[in-house]
């Protein structure tokens, strides 16, 4: 989808409260944000969860206007693998020390790492296995007692799914998955993974929003797929599009 954006790459936002994150703000994000009546100026966190760039096209111009009002005053988080903050082997670092000065926090995240978001909940960061070594999704913890989970960008390895088989509800479970049935694609997930994945659980998500669909997904029909899905596993599943709210 980057290169057609048949469908946009914008990522998607969390809203706790006092918090608002925007999580893997792809190209499109900042256009996108207006036309959908948000505005970059009203968030105080940003999470990136690996350095491709239809994760992270357009986080320098988010960071930007996130900040940009706050004049001789450090002001907002970013939360990123390491590769987009401080760059690995051959993936450079895609927030240069510029906008990092931007932040007041800036913060590297590792698998297992738990970081605070002002007063609403804690983010704790999940393993992945992607062609960025880094790349991470994180389990989000609200204070109000809600839990959101995000993949990131993965293809199946022992311990994935165990990550977020949480002992309380996982209330919604944002899913990265890219091609349709058993169609397996390297350092990514296909549906069928994800439902042998949920399956495995004890705790299945009580809602998966699957996102960052490739063109065969699309063409093998979205909607029939995710029914075969809900048959399956018996987890209601909705699929990302633009302008979607899920209300938890």
């Amino acid at each position: 989808m980057l290169d057609t954006q048949t469908m946009p790459t914008g990522g998607f936002r969390l809203h706790d409260g006092k918090l608002q994150m925007h999580c893997d703000p792809g190209p499109g994000a900042f256009l996108k944000t207006f036309s959908n009546g948000l505005s970059p100026k009203t968030l105080n966190a940003v999470f990136v969860s690996h350095c491709h760039l239809d994760h992270v096209g357009d986080a320098k111009i988010i960071i930007e206007s996130m900040t940009l009002d706050h004049w001789h005053k450090k002001f907002g988080t970013l939360l990123a693998a390491r590769s987009v903050v401080e760059g690995i082997g051959e993936f450079e670092k895609e927030i240069p020390d510029y906008f990092k000065g931007l932040l007041l926090n800036c913060k590297a995240m590792s698998p297992g790492e738990c970081r605070q978001l002002l007063d609403a909940g804690k983010l704790v960061a999940t393993a992945c296995d992607h062609e960025d070594p880094s790349s991470t999704g994180f389990v989000y913890k609200s204070t109000a007692g809600k839990t959101v989970a995000y993949t990131g960008d993965t293809q199946v390895f022992p311990g994935l799914w165990k990550q977020y088989d949480l002992e309380g509800d996982l209330d919604a479970f944002v899913v990265n998955c890219l091609r349709p049935a058993s169609d397996r694609f390297e350092f990514h997930l296909c549906l069928n993974e994800v439902v042998a994945g949920i399956m495995s659980m004890k705790n299945k998500p009580k809602l998966i929003v699957f996102s960052h669909f490739g063109e065969k997904f699309l063409k093998a029909g979205i909607e029939k797929e995710l029914a075969r899905f809900e048959k399956e596993t018996g987890v209601k599943a909705v699929a990302a599009k633009e302008g979607l709210v899920v209300k938890i």
